[in-house]
């Protein structure tokens, strides 16, 4: 049952007779369950939904929300409401309406930086390549790297390029950059999606997330727990919450080689972030490659 039942219930039993007769207490109660229920609950859900702390948590911290509802309710700076009181209380509910629908991503971001998640060491990748390498430059992306030459550049039927590296006639692995500006999503709730699609695929995922200067960056690695195709697939996401500038490296390994994963570190490690003009560049989808 949701525990925003028992509050109305609690509250209705408790002050019914004044809820009907007083109006003034009547705005500013409703108001109150409003913040909690609209504003409240919805990012106690998200931060549970992100960090995963354990359900009973999940309920505690709810209950707990609702008893402080419930307290400021039935306090008597409450219930002896006025106009200036209701009006406070209303204004307040307003603006966490707005909050929630016109600054959600902001808030997301807060709080995934509140809650440490990307506290970890930077992930620093092979940073020198003994062998040659070519410059790639997305235009579109706003960043370029450094690509080994043995891997062949490529273009896609929807006009991306990729690159692959090859043995004979057998693909070893597929880089793909790519770019998804201005989409309003949070690193975090990709991160979450990656998990959630590995799941499905019976696959086992590693990430490691931290800052780098003004963006987030999040490396992904969804590892096959049989011998399905690609063995694995790493994903190099760097967001800035700010610009909103989104970068995804995505890499299809086909088979376990140590030389090829280095050569994939090297590639992450090469990254370097560029303006974009205004407006930022469509990039294309995910999509676009199925």
């Amino acid at each position: 049952m949701n525990v925003l039942i028992p509050l109305a219930l609690a509250l209705i039993l408790i002050n019914h007779q004044k809820i009907r007769d007083d109006p003034y207490y009547r705005f500013s109660m409703l108001s109150i369950v409003g913040i909690t229920y609209f504003f409240i609950f919805r990012y106690i859900d998200y931060y549970f939904s992100i960090f995963s702390p354990g359900d009973i948590w999940h309920s505690i911290t709810k209950v707990v929300a609702v008893l402080i509802a419930v307290g400021m309710c039935l306090s008597p700076g409450m219930t002896k409401s006025t106009a200036v009181k209701t009006g406070v209380c209303v204004f307040l509910f307003a603006v966490s309406i707005l909050a929630a629908f016109g600054f959600d991503r902001l808030i997301k971001v807060a709080i995934t930086d509140l809650g440490g998640y990307f506290d970890g060491p930077p992930k620093v990748g092979t940073q020198r390549y003994v062998g040659e390498a070519v410059r790639y430059t997305s235009k579109a992306g706003g960043y370029s790297l450094s690509i080994p030459s043995r891997w062949e550049r490529r273009r896609h039927e929807s006009q991306a390029d990729y690159f692959v590296v090859q043995n004979e006639e057998a693909t070893l692995a597929e880089l793909r950059p790519r770019c998804f500006h201005k989409t309003g999503v949070v690193i975090a709730e990709v991160i979450k999606n990656l998990e959630a699609d590995a799941l499905i695929e019976n696959r086992l995922t590693e990430s490691h997330c931290f800052k780098q200067k003004d963006a987030h960056v999040c490396l992904v690695k969804s590892i096959a727990s049989a011998q399905i195709s690609p063995l694995e697939r790493w994903r190099w996401l760097v967001m800035n919450p700010a610009t909103q500038q989104n970068i995804d490296i995505d890499v299809l390994i086909y088979i376990d080689n140590a030389a090829i994963k280095d050569e994939v570190n090297f590639v992450f490690s090469s990254l370097k972030i560029e303006s974009l003009p205004t407006p930022a560049p469509i990039c294309l989808s995910t999509m676009d490659w199925f």
